[in-house]
């Protein structure tokens, strides 16, 4: 009996011993992500070694940030091979975990796959531990970079927020008469970044969701105009949130109002933790006077570490 033997499954066996060799390199002989568990997965894309959990997670991103394939099951390029021995997972690490901080503590082996999820979202999506990206946590009082390219938000007062005097107990002003509205401000809640870890039972993650209430003093968030309160959902879970929700208010003047926003992180069983807050007064905004003109606005939450959150308003006026 003779046996046919082609040119490209020799080409193949060459390439799985190729990567074999790569893979038994001591950094690639652990996972990337989580430093534990057998590297039988790699990101081509990042050209890091995975375990099977983690590759799970890569996987979940979609091809179009990570591709993934199995070190043994798998064929392989040569292009494949060349970005596997250029980078690994020494490398890999060297750029993407170059600046964690203290509180992202790298996913154990038990770890589930909620907190792994952020981990490595924050790692490769939002290259939150890249020394040059925009460095977590963020410095108190201290605004980000304009993310969206249009306003950016200087912090005016930071102050410790008792429950007792948040928007969570906020109650519309009854010793005022008839108020007369003169527009609506429609708001998009895009998403949270970076925000601040509160729950130890489900490895600092939280369940953050966003109180907006519309008033006309800057230094009291429960003089709240009638009917000018609204709560976004509950996003379980993460540190950065992605709410893409709309929260409409009333407002009287465009000159004295003033947006006040609060960040709560829930819990079903005990008292729900503060995780910032924010004054916007709407003066700053004079772009709003435009008709129909949308601001998009990326404010630095106050009294807490870290935390941002991305909004665009726009004004209709109703006379």
């Amino acid at each position: 009996m003779t046996i046919h033997v082609s040119n490209k499954d020799i080409v193949q066996e060459d390439f799985g011993s190729k990567i074999l060799g790569i893979k038994s390199k001591p950094d690639n002989e652990v996972c990337c992500d989580c430093s534990c568990g057998e590297t039988t997965w790699a990101s081509t894309t990042f050209g890091c070694f995975l375990c099977i959990n983690c590759s799970g997670v890569h996987r979940s991103l979609g091809t179009h940030v990570s591709k993934v394939k199995s070190v043994t099951l798998d064929s392989w390029s040569l292009e494949e091979i060349r970005s596997m021995e250029l980078w690994g997972n020494k490398r890999v690490n060297n750029m993407f975990e170059s600046n964690v901080p203290s509180y992202y503590t790298k996913p154990i082996e038990e770890a589930p796959y909620e907190y792994r999820l952020e981990y490595i979202t924050a790692k490769y999506i939002y290259q939150h531990f890249v020394k040059s990206a925009m460095p977590p946590p963020v410095p108190i009082n201290t605004p980000l970079p304009n993310l969206t390219g249009s306003y950016k938000t200087t912090p005016k007062k930071s102050s410790t927020k008792k429950a007792s005097q948040s928007l969570r107990k906020a109650e519309p002003n009854k010793n005022v008469g008839q108020v007369e509205f003169s527009g609506i401000l429609n708001i998009i809640l895009k998403r949270g970044i970076d925000m601040k870890p509160m729950n130890t039972t489900t490895n600092w993650l939280s369940d953050p969701y966003v109180i907006l209430g519309a008033g006309p003093d800057f230094n009291d968030c429960m003089n709240i105009h009638p009917g000018q309160l609204s709560k976004s959902e509950v996003k379980r879970k993460t540190l950065n949130p992605e709410w893409n929700q709309r929260m409409c208010c009333c407002i009287c003047s465009l000159d004295t109002d003033v947006i006040h926003i609060e960040v709560w992180d829930y819990d079903k069983l005990s008292a729900h933790e503060f995780m910032g807050e924010y004054h916007l007064q709407l003066c700053d905004l004079d772009i709003l006077n435009q008709k129909d003109q949308k601001v998009n606005v990326c404010i630095s939450l106050q009294s807490v570490e870290r935390g941002c959150i991305e909004l665009e308003i726009s004004y209709h006026s109703l006379k």
